[in-house]
Order: structure tokens, then sequence, then C-alpha cells
């Protein structure tokens, strides 16, 4: 159930930026190219979401738990400005990147208290979330 809040809740920033954007005509910067839709579709929805949330948030929040016992919120800061940094594509980009490392972080930390798997789960999230992103940009190109 977690899971699907996660969904929701990135979908809603989603909205909420690109609305932002639209209203201050803001771009965003780069226009992804679709080309090979098997090959993109495995890097944005599997392998970079993985990777994303293996160094952003999951390990940052490991080895702070190494050291304390109960991980603080200048940890999660520094988890989603890392994700936020892996995005730069442009200011709105590492913006937005930035609100979903936090997302992606608190989740995570969520799970790492209730002792579950938080790196399939957030990986899940992150995934399902590229997944309709990707959708829609296939839908409507620009």
């Amino acid at each position: 159930m977690l899971v699907l809040y996660g969904w929701i809740f990135a979908l809603a920033c989603t909205s909420i930026v690109i609305s932002i954007s639209l209203l201050l005509d803001t771009e965003w910067g780069y226009q992804p190219q679709i080309e090979d839709k098997i090959y993109d579709w495995f890097v944005v929805v599997m392998a970079g979401p993985f990777i994303g949330v293996l160094l952003s948030p999951y390990l940052p929040l490991k080895v702070a738990g190494w050291f304390k016992r109960r991980p603080n919120f200048l940890i999660i800061l520094f988890a989603a400005l890392i994700f936020g940094g892996m995005h730069y594509k442009s200011l709105l980009m590492v913006v937005t990147a930035f609100l979903y490392g936090l997302c992606w972080a608190l989740f995570c930390l969520i799970l790492i208290r209730r002792r579950k798997h938080p790196l399939f789960h957030v990986w899940l999230m992150y995934a399902l979330h590229n997944a309709a992103l990707l959708g829609i940009a296939t839908m409507w190109p620009e």
C-alpha cells in the first residue's frame, strides 16, 4: 500500500511542477528523444530507477544507519541533493528531482524502520512513476 501512496504522491508532484512550469513558461532544458522503445523503456523504467535509488537514497541512509541509530533530516536532505544532482539537465530538472529525492528518501527511511525491503519498494515506486511519464511522453511527444 505504501508503494501506491508513494506513486500517487510522485505523480501529484509531477503535475504540480509541470503546471508551475507552464504558468511561468519555463523550459525543461532538454527534450527526451524516444527512438528505440525497448531500450528506452529498460533504461528509463528499470535500470535508471534502480541505480538512482541505490545511489541515493538507499546507500546514504544505510551508511548513516551504521553510525547513527536513527538517521535525521540532514541525511534525507543530503540524499535528496545527491538525487537532484544526478538529474542535472536544467535547473528545473534539478529542483524537480530534489523534490522526488525527498519523497524517495522519506519512503526509504520509513521502509528501513519497518524492516521491509526499501530498495525494492522505492525502486518500484520510482519505476512506476517513470513508466507513467514515459507513457505520457510517447503519447504526447510535444
